[in-house]
């Protein structure tokens, strides 16, 4: 089972009515796997520093829901930073694409559902009309 830990809470009124949630787990892909073209060196620093903490190397997920439904989520992995707090201002003040392509796919699950819905009617002179 993966553990996902949550990061600083994504400002709620910027893509309202959607509550959006970003976390993230820790990425267990070797580092070689994912940047073919570094040296020996940089991988066994690297290496050192995301396993003493001071480098975040994860995978980040974002989360959107409304009205405490979730309507999608997505991930994206292998996301090496120099500090934890550059991750943080990537994911949630610089917007990460994670971020916005989830809401769209959120919106666009959201407009499905609405498709689902019976319309209200109303009755007019003894006839139904849509409101």
């Amino acid at each position: 089972m993966t553990y996902w830990h949550n990061i600083v809470a994504v400002d709620a009124t910027k893509y309202a009515p959607f509550e959006v949630k970003v976390d993230y787990t820790y990425e267990q892909e070797p580092l070689e796997d994912l940047f073919p073209n570094e040296s020996e060196t940089w991988y066994q620093e690297t290496a050192r520093k995301v396993e003493r903490s001071d480098m975040p190397y994860v995978i980040a997920r974002a989360t959107v829901s409304l009205a405490g439904v979730k309507l999608a989520d997505n991930t994206l992995g292998g996301l090496l930073y120099d500090s934890w707090e550059e991750f943080e201002q990537s994911m949630i003040e610089d917007e990460h694409e994670l971020i916005t392509e989830t809401v769209d796919l959120a919106q666009a699950q959201w407009q499905k559902m609405q498709a689902l819905m019976p319309q209200p009617q109303v009755v007019r002179e003894g006839l139904k009309h849509p409101i």
